[in-house]
């Protein structure tokens, strides 16, 4: 097995993403939104994914409100096509490339709201900057 869970998430469904048969392409589908029963099953940390997704929100530095209706939109346009791909399709520095990095971890709608208190919270780069900054 793989040593971290979410690699060999993203390693069946994308071997799963070309077989022949639509079925198994839909388990594949499937896999690509990271079933918290499955992450569970292999032990995946669900809080360090978590962070990961959240880490990327803060990335975009936008605001909540436009944050939330970016990834809306995303989600209800591109995403459809895109999140089969086994890697982004966009360009380092592309608000897409955030997004499609987001969904990947969670496929699931995040309101304003949720983005606001995610926001506020630091961040594990800025709880690890934080901590280098206190040492003598």
């Amino acid at each position: 097995m793989s040593a971290d869970p979410l690699a060999a998430i993203e390693a069946a469904a994308a071997a799963l993403a070309g077989h022949s048969d639509p079925t198994v392409r839909q388990v594949g589908a499937w896999l690509w939104t990271f079933p918290a029963g499955l992450l569970d099953a292999l032990g995946a940390d669900n809080g360090r994914t978590i962070a990961r997704r959240d880490d990327l929100l803060r990335q975009t530095r936008l605001p909540a409100r436009r944050l939330a209706q970016q990834l809306a939109h995303y989600r209800g346009t591109a995403w459809a096509r895109d999140r089969f791909a086994t890697s982004c399709p966009y360009s380092t520095g592309d608000l897409r490339a955030v997004l499609w990095g987001i969904l990947k971890i969670r496929d699931r709608d995040i309101g304003k709201r949720q983005i606001e208190r995610i926001l506020r919270r630091p961040g594990a780069s800025n709880v690890a900057a934080g901590r280098a900054k206190r040492s003598p």
